[in-house]
């Protein structure tokens, strides 16, 4: 079965494996179910008909498909428990699962990632939603803000920045210089040592000349390697970024969005009925003391959650701020700051270095603002 919609060819004749469209419905929009039945009447050619009918097949043929596919992983009933299975292969202790929805049962990005992870509270349908973002130069964390395949992330863990970047060369070449002017010291004494009669002096002169050989070693592999990072630097780009969904599965970034006033970015994966980390509804400054969870990705760990407050709100090149004493790590950047309903707050970016329990997010209001062109039903 290849995939009108993607190309992907599959066994799977209901949904697709890769962008998860639902074959029946892909063929309905197509000939145009979607539009009024009154419109659809008047001047409806045959072979329109035809595919409507083909379609409609298609879609039952479908439904009882998922309903009767029981031996996979059948939707919980409410209030049925589902154990889970940790990364490490060890059972989780059972945990209750939300009501399963129709969307549940038919199909989707957000119901099979619900299916294969039942979000017992909105903290974890929240988790659900958020992804591991990998660039050539580190990984951060990232979160769907529709269901469109739109992730919201921070700049810096797609774009490295410049300045960081003529920071890293102008070490790389002051260091060779070193190296250098090392290489022929040590080469002259090496000639002028040979010339000495063999005595406890030139023993000894040869020992340091060995302890700086060494070093000099050692100097050389640390320029080495930080001109293969400055090269993996300069010949990267952004289309060699990658989303990691929390079932493992990795997609090709298609689009990248920078903005040019704040530290967001704005990425596109190609899939069908994304999961959602819903944007607060209130514009209002939130109040301190408020819980708050921050989800992301720090240290490798994945789909981490955090818990903390609203600390209050600080001012960073001329905008608001949320401080946090949720805790933020290298690796939380771009990922969630959620409210106990798992509705976004913020945009975790950065912490105060040398301190802890300080740590800032971008709030929603600006990265819909930012956006708002791109992300469906921004304000």
């Amino acid at each position: 079965m290849r995939c009108p919609k993607c190309g992907n060819e599959q066994l799977n004749t209901v949904e697709c494996g890769k962008c998860g469209i639902i074959f029946a419905r892909y063929y309905e929009r197509m000939a145009g179910n979607d539009t009024p039945v009154a419109a659809k009447k008047e001047g409806r050619p045959a072979w329109l008909a035809g595919l409507v009918g083909i379609g409609m097949v298609l879609s039952l043929a479908g439904g009882a498909y998922w309903l009767m596919r029981g031996k996979d992983q059948p939707p919980a009933p409410e209030g049925a428990q589902v154990a889970t299975v940790a990364e490490d292969g060890q059972r989780a202790a059972p945990v209750r699962r939300e009501s399963a929805s129709l969307a549940d049962v038919v199909g989707g990005l957000a119901a099979e990632l619900n299916r294969k992870f039942p979000p017992a509270n909105a903290v974890e349908r929240a988790r659900n939603a958020t992804v591991l973002v990998k660039s050539p130069w580190g990984s951060g964390s990232g979160f769907f803000v529709d269901s469109e395949g739109h992730i919201v992330t921070n700049r810096h863990v797609v774009e490295f920045d410049r300045q960081q970047l003529a920071t890293l060369t102008a070490q790389r070449d002051s260091l060779k210089q070193q190296l250098d002017a090392e290489r022929n010291s040590l080469d002259y004494l090496k000639q002028q040592v040979q010339s000495l009669p063999v005595s406890p002096v030139r023993a000894q002169v040869e020992q340091q000349l060995k302890l700086r050989e060494d070093r000099y070693a050692k100097a050389l592999a640390s320029h080495e390697e930080l001109q293969r990072r400055v090269q993996t630097i300069e010949s990267s780009s952004t289309g060699e970024v990658k989303v990691v969904l929390i079932d493992g599965s990795e997609y090709p970034v298609g689009s990248v969005n920078l903005s040019q006033n704040l530290d967001l970015a704005l990425l596109t994966i190609y899939v069908t009925d994304a999961p959602v980390v819903p944007a607060a509804q209130s514009s209002q400054l939130l109040p301190q003391g408020l819980k708050v969870f921050a989800i992301g990705n720090p240290a490798g760990l994945r789909q981490s959650v955090t818990a903390g407050i609203v600390s209050g709100y600080r001012d960073y090149n001329s905008r608001p701020v949320l401080q946090t004493d949720a805790a933020i790590n290298p690796g939380n950047s771009g990922g969630p700051l959620v409210n106990e309903n798992g509705e976004a707050v913020g945009v975790n970016t950065m912490i105060l270095r040398g301190t802890q329990g300080i740590g800032f997010a971008i709030p929603m209001e600006q990265v819909l603002q930012e956006f708002s062109f791109y992300i469906k039903g921004a304000r």
